[in-house]
């Protein structure tokens, strides 16, 4: 699993930095672990593409988590069902479109990260205190997902990040 998931990842970023489009960039890479061997060869994909300018968030997922975002002292779950890649001949991107706020929050993580539930990952971004690092929160969700299952079962991706504004000095 982790050499797919590693192979997918890798395609996916060098074609996203070669500017192809979402849906081929998806194909490319379903087929790629379809033909890769006999065996079932799966992943999972989650694509955040901001536009800093706007603040525009499109989210590309293909049987990945659910994204939180903590915008303005609320919590949303931006949920897309999709099959994974790998599995079938045809796929196609759940997508979303949503925009960012200063300030605001956004998670990205994969299942590993739930062994304690949603409603604990939720629980610990709504507390996590607006002048304290993303490191920190992502390390408590780790912790807090290692701890629930009692080891390490399955890989744990987090990933947040924080909307800022540049002042013009900058």
């Amino acid at each position: 699993a982790a050499v797919d998931s590693s192979m997918a990842a890798g395609i996916t970023a060098r074609l996203w930095q070669a500017d192809f489009a979402p849906d081929a960039i998806l194909q490319t890479v379903n087929a790629a672990l379809l033909v890769k061997s006999r065996e079932e060869s799966l992943a999972t994909l989650d694509v955040a593409a901001i536009d800093t300018h706007s603040g525009r968030l499109d989210l590309y997922k293909a049987g990945a988590a659910a994204t939180l975002l903590r915008s303005g002292g609320r919590l949303s779950r931006l949920e897309n069902t999709g099959l994974p890649v790998g599995i079938l001949p045809e796929v196609s991107f759940a997508h979303s479109r949503d925009v960012l706020n200063a300030g605001d929050i956004l998670l990205m993580i994969s299942d590993g990260a739930l062994a304690g539930g949603m409603a604990a990952v939720e629980e610990i971004l709504a507390a996590h205190p607006d002048d304290e690092d993303l490191q920190t929160l992502a390390q408590t969700i780790v912790d807090a997902a290692v701890a629930a299952e009692g080891h390490h079962p399955d890989d744990i991706t987090v990933i947040a990040l924080r909307l800022s504004l540049l002042s013009e000095a900058e």
